[in-house]
């Protein structure tokens, strides 16, 4: 299997003109980022803190009191989701490991059962929301 069968998008070829070269580039890496858009390679459920990893799926129980997920120190289309799975009243924030930003924030809020956010890295490392439900 390639890199792109899970899109059922097959890479393009190169083109003559360096411009035209340019634009290829930039949808094949477009490509390559939406694939891991949705890739998932683990899913953990926490009550407490936690340092989420590259490609998790975090299920947090705030029930006993707020939690804080970290993300975790990576760059260019890593993804994380975060999703609150308790009715408690009790914040879930998602936090940007240090020197780092969620949406040009310092944290990201979750207050209400059911919320979830999908995050993406970008080469700098900074964290990105790409869908918040």
């Amino acid at each position: 299997m390639g890199k792109y069968d899970s899109l059922y998008v097959k890479p393009l070829q190169r083109a003559s003109s360096t411009w035209a070269n340019s634009v290829v580039d930039a949808l094949n890496e477009l490509y390559d980022m939406a694939s891991k858009a949705i890739r998932i390679s683990k899913i953990v459920r926490v009550t407490a803190n936690y340092t989420a990893n590259p490609y998790e799926l975090v299920l947090v129980d705030a029930s006993g009191g707020p939690v804080t997920i970290t993300l975790p120190s990576v760059a260019n289309g890593v993804t994380v989701i975060v999703k609150k799975v308790d009715t408690s009243t009790n914040a879930v924030t998602v936090a940007p490991p240090s020197g780092k930003y969620v949406e040009n924030s310092s944290s990201v809020q979750l207050s209400s059962f059911g919320e979830a956010v999908i995050l993406v890295a970008d080469p700098d490392g900074n964290w990105w929301i790409i869908a918040r439900v």
